[in-house]
């Protein structure tokens, strides 16, 4: 397996006895529905360090959505707990 840059986010893999395995990944997609996929960015623009990017769909602007022909999906983010936020997708 290929090193990822020095600049991506460590990241494992939780199993349910609570063990972990290192994952070596610039991205991982999670898919959440058919046709719904959140892309976690582990290797931000330096601009973004500290925080994590959290991509659905293929528009990355509000002008590459626009320019969309077919629907686009948009991050819905609500609060949960103190320290929980819950993330979906919805298409327009």
């Amino acid at each position: 397996m290929k090193a990822v840059d020095d600049h991506s986010y460590k990241t494992f893999l939780v199993f349910e006895d609570g063990s972990r395995t290192l994952v070596n990944a610039r991205s991982i997609i999670i898919e959440i529905a058919p046709n719904h996929k959140l892309e976690l960015d582990l290797a931000p623009h330096p601009n973004h360090r500290g925080g994590l990017p959290i991509l659905a769909g293929s528009a990355k602007t509000h002008q590459d959505a626009e320019n969309l022909e077919e629907s686009y999906s948009r991050l819905v983010i609500r609060p949960g707990a103190v320290n929980v936020v819950h993330v979906s997708i919805e298409s327009h």
